[in-house]
């Protein structure tokens, strides 16, 4: 029995009369690239979303990211991040910044592509393909395809010797080393830690988004003029000297404001050499000083 979607597509189009023989003959007569123009031909700029594309070769490859052209809803001529590039001939379409190439799996024709967290919709077309939170492109920070700069090979035949955690998805040893902040995308769990990618450290490292409230904020960096201490503020925060300043002694201070009605939030930084042997007792001192 025939299940290919080429074929539901035309059954869907009324053709069920038509023979087997028929069928294929209509695929290398109506859809070859032959009838009308060349695969390397299409007018991507004036394409129609709503029209059937009639010079769909359906089992070509017209972006050589080794899926289907057929795969890619070449017949309707789908465009999945609203490029005005249809998928079969976008090299990215899901618009992540990494190849559908390397988002495919293995690098030979052989479609549908890989679904790492098996929600129905492919790699190459899911900007978030392991479902972890983290969309691919601050996981993969450079689209290289790549985890972090980690590049020594292993397997379950041959586990990592150093200590760091076989990465199977890619076959690389990984450690926070090597991985330079990124996590990989194909796993919800790089480091194979048992704490999820989205909840370690990188991922606070991320900018701040609606699907990440607990990101990176925006911040302002203020440098004491006399004083060797540097600090990271919301931007909308007020900093200011608080007291006299010693370079001699490193003795300075700081007050933090945030002006804002809904930020009602006050503090203050002391850089000093300790004068008593308790934490508690010098915050103690600091504060009547202050």
């Amino acid at each position: 029995m025939i299940t290919h979607p080429f074929f539901k597509k035309f059954k869907e189009k009324a053709f069920v009369s038509l023979s087997l023989v028929s069928l294929f003959l209509l695929i290398f007569t109506g859809c070859n690239p032959t009838s009308g123009k060349t695969k390397n031909d299409n007018n991507v700029d004036g394409f129609d979303a709503d029209v059937e594309n009639p010079d769909c070769d359906p089992f070509g490859d017209d972006d050589g990211d080794f899926i289907y052209n057929i795969d890619e809803g070449c017949f309707e001529n789908r465009d999945t991040d609203g490029d005005g590039i249809p998928d079969y001939l976008d090299t990215d379409s899901d618009g992540d910044c990494i190849s559908d190439r390397i988002e495919a799996g293995d690098q030979i024709l052989a479609t549908p592509p890989v679904d790492t967290d098996g929600d129905g919709t492919p790699d190459y077309l899911d900007s978030d393909s392991d479902g972890d939170g983290i969309p691919d492109n601050e996981e993969d920070r450079n689209c290289d395809g790549a985890v972090g700069e980690c590049d020594v090979p292993c397997s379950l035949q041959t586990p990592c010797s150093d200590g760091s955690y076989c990465n199977l998805r890619r076959g690389v040893c990984v450690n926070h080393e090597c991985l330079n902040g990124e996590t990989d995308p194909y796993s919800s769990d790089t480091d194979g830690d048992g704490v999820p990618d989205n909840q370690e450290g990188t991922f606070v490292c991320n900018p701040q988004t609606e699907d990440n409230p607990n990101g990176r904020k925006p911040v302002q960096f203020y440098s004491h003029p006399l004083v060797n201490m540097q600090i990271g503020v919301e931007r909308e925060a007020m900093v200011r000297e608080a007291g006299p300043s010693s370079p001699n002694t490193h003795e300075a201070a700081v007050s933090i404001e945030l002006l804002e009605p809904d930020h009602e939030v006050a503090g203050f930084l002391v850089s000093r050499q300790p004068a008593t042997m308790s934490i508690e007792e010098e915050v103690q001192a600091v504060i009547q000083e202050m």
